[in-house]
């Protein structure tokens, strides 16, 4: 059913411009308004945006960079541009600000810039782009004057575990970083994404002097369910719990209150790692 508000023009209508346009051509679909649009889908435009009084119309970008897996990428200058000058960087397909792709560019990127980006996929970017621009031993100088290695933990990963991953011999490896920046103690776990082996830098309480128990510790599960975790999945700082029976019908019961459900506490490393049967 033709929808009024279906007069939109962009990439994101593409996918079901195509069923339309495929239906139309082999009898199963007639609609008057629709061939009148389908002309405009093939003008040019990026993406139109319209109002009530005025329709601003974006045409394509004139520069789009991207790396052998097909995702934006350049770490020289913006992977996209569009005729009026914006740009927009991404390395290896991750968003990054131009303040941090310029810092690093140009080697004046700093630990406490790092520290202080609260999104972790951009600093998993940052990490990428300094790596592909000045190698492993980089990212290792930047942060020794700030952060020393206390601890490492190795998860000796089975193979049925590894299918779909890189197989990169990083996977599995946990270690623990820490130090004092401005007067103030922190520590880091650095691990890696075993799907892309990028390197993620996860911050953790200074208390802790295992990478084991630290990276543990980022898991949060509520206390009533503690004893009913089946296994656990991990995506960089995300994670994701499967429980037994009786825990899942305790969910789905709604036998917790969101009081119970907010009253989380970690496990702890034995614990995680007996219990972790995926990284992705």
């Amino acid at each position: 059913i033709w929808n009024d508000r279906s007069n939109y023009i962009g990439y994101s209508n593409y996918g079901w411009v195509a069923f339309y346009d495929l239906f139309s051509r082999i009898g199963v679909l007639k609609n008057e308004r629709f061939d009148k649009y389908l002309p405009l889908t093939k003008s040019g435009v990026f993406e139109c945006y319209e109002y009530e009084n005025v329709v601003f119309a974006i045409r394509p970008p004139i520069r789009i960079v991207r790396n052998t897996s097909g995702q934006l990428h350049n770490t020289e200058e913006s992977a996209v541009m569009f005729v009026d000058g914006s740009k927009y960087f991404f390395v290896n397909g991750r968003a990054i600000p131009e303040n941090h792709f310029q810092a690093i560019k140009h080697q004046k990127f700093t630990v406490q810039s790092f520290l202080k980006e609260g999104n972790e996929e951009i600093k998993s970017a940052c990490i990428a782009m300094m790596q592909e621009l000045r190698g492993e031993s980089y990212i290792v100088d930047f942060f020794s004057d700030f952060l020393k290695e206390v601890n490492t933990y190795v998860d000796k990963k089975d193979d049925k575990y590894l299918e779909g991953t890189t197989r990169g011999m990083n996977i599995g490896v946990y270690t623990l970083f820490k130090g004092e920046i401005n007067n103030e103690l922190v520590a880091y776990v650095r691990c890696y994404c075993p799907s892309t082996d990028r390197l993620f830098f996860l911050g953790v309480a200074p208390e802790h002097n295992n990478a084991k128990d630290a990276i543990a510790s980022l898991y949060r599960v509520p206390k009533k369910l503690k004893k009913h975790i089946k296994y656990i999945q991990r995506q960089g700082e995300r994670f994701s719990t499967v429980f037994d029976e009786q825990g899942t019908k305790m969910l789905k019961s709604r036998e917790l209150s969101q009081v119970d459900i907010s009253d989380t506490t970690s496990i702890t490393g034995n614990q995680y790692f007996s219990l972790l049967n995926y990284e992705y």
